[in-house]
């Protein structure tokens, strides 16, 4: 689950986007 990892590190759901 590397996304979930990724949404955690920033505060932003930069990721999600």
């Amino acid at each position: 689950e590397p996304e979930h990892k990724s949404l955690r590190s920033h505060p932003n759901p930069v990721s999600k986007l």
